[in-house]
């Protein structure tokens, strides 16, 4: 009976079942749409004129029912050439997958911020050998006659070369990276992407703190072996070195000036001038001449404590000018004559981008105040949070000559812990 089973199997043509389930496995992919060729549902007239097939090769076949010929869907094909399009199919969507597409010709290089052509080379004014790795170009743009360094207070400093002198900016400046783009732009005729020149300063930064050496920054007056450097101002970066032997202008002096906004330039030095000239743009006697006097040297000491000079007259006798010109030959400014700060953290922020802190028109003093400016005299420190931080201290210490004038004896409150700072000075 086995025999006969096998017989009857072998006639039925089942007795390997795989050689009818391979056929019928072809045969239904044919039949069943790939999902990518699925579009949105055809209309009615359309969904009665075409149908989409699919053959073995991947291709897709729509058979259209010709009007004129006579064919209809149940199979029958038409001539060839007639009524049937063939619309071929990427390789890569048969397993799934995506084929990967050329960089176009207006793609650019997102490392370096230089246009590219279609072969990926850089196109423009940038030669393709001349590309730099960013980091290291900024870098060098500041090491090519200038160096990088850092405070006691680990902030970092760039001193940049510029038309023969050395300029000296916080790294993370506006005027640091102005000097960066310019020599990208000089160099390259284009501006990079600003996460280009943004992803360069950390790493300036970084050399500046971890690689530089310390070094102290200083506002109009410095001090260095022993001598003493005003700095004029000016477009040069000029500096007097003044020490017990007299003293000379120097281009680029051994200590690092800053330049915050407003400060301006002081005239160059003469020699063979006299202190007594002072007297006829004064209104005040001979003992408070003396005080003027000893007062102006005091301003140029690089370290205090600092005198307080205080101007006080009735209305129209020239408080203010007098003011105004006794700080300019120290520490010109655009703002001279200031209002009283709003707050301790007013005050030290004044005192550290000002070397002579000026205050007009003064009627009174809170106490508060009044402390500030005697720790400012002798190197006070103020501590604050620092902004966008919850727990770290921003420690300011500042130490700056003073000047006050007004119409009320404003003497009396101010500092009166060291009386013999304030003998204000009457003009007449």
């Amino acid at each position: 009976m086995g025999t006969n089973r096998r017989n009857l199997l072998k006639h039925a043509g089942l007795e390997r079942p795989e050689k009818l389930v391979k056929p019928a496995l072809s045969n239904l992919e044919r039949h069943v749409p790939d999902a990518s060729d699925v579009g949105p549902p055809p209309s009615t007239t359309s969904n009665k004129n075409s149908q989409q097939r699919k053959d073995q090769n991947g291709m897709t076949t729509e058979n259209h029912t010709p009007k004129k010929d006579g064919f209809s869907k149940s199979g029958n094909s038409p001539p060839a050439g007639k009524g049937k399009k063939r619309r071929t199919r990427s390789r890569g969507k048969k397993d799934g997958r995506q084929e990967s597409k050329p960089p176009s010709s207006d793609s650019g290089d997102k490392k370096t911020g230089v246009e590219q052509n279609s072969s990926g080379k850089p196109s423009g004014n940038t030669p393709e050998s001349e590309q730099p790795q960013t980091d290291l170009f900024f870098l060098g743009l500041i090491e090519n006659g200038g160096h990088v360094f850092h405070t006691h207070a680990k902030e970092a400093y760039a001193s940049v070369p510029v038309d023969g002198h050395l300029e000296n900016y916080p790294v993370l400046s506006r005027e640091t990276r102005l000097f960066l783009l310019q020599g990208y732009y000089r160099k390259y005729g284009n501006a990079p992407e600003d996460f280009i020149l943004n992803g360069a300063l950390p790493t300036i930064e970084a050399k500046a703190l971890f690689d530089g050496p310390e070094e102290e920054v200083h506002v109009r007056v410095a001090e260095s072996q022993g001598n003493t450097y005003l700095d004029l101002g000016n477009d040069n970066f000029d500096a007097v070195e003044i020490n017990a032997d007299g003293w000379q202008v120097l281009g680029n002096p051994p200590v690092r000036f800053l330049r915050p906004s407003g400060m301006m330039a002081l005239p160059r030095p003469e020699r063979g001038g006299s202190i007594e000239e002072l007297r006829s743009v004064l209104n005040v006697g001979e003992d408070d001449f003396q005080l003027l006097v000893a007062w102006l040297i005091g301003a140029l000491r690089p370290n205090g404590p600092y005198p307080v000079l205080i101007l006080s007259g009735r209305q129209g006798s020239a408080k203010t000018t007098s003011a105004r010109f006794l700080r300019s030959l120290v520490d010109p400014n655009r703002a001279i004559a200031r209002a009283l700060p709003r707050s301790e953290r007013d005050l030290a922020i004044s005192a550290q981008s000002n070397w002579v802190i000026t205050l007009d028109n003064v009627s009174s003093l809170a106490p508060w105040l009044s402390d500030a400016l005697c720790r400012i005299s002798t190197e006070g420190a103020f501590s604050t949070r620092k902004l966008y931080t919850d727990d770290t201290e921003m420690v300011l210490v500042v130490s700056n000559p003073l000047l006050i004038n007004g119409i009320a004896n404003v003497g009396t409150p101010l500092c009166a812990n060291i009386p013999e700072t304030l003998r204000p000075l009457k003009l007449v």
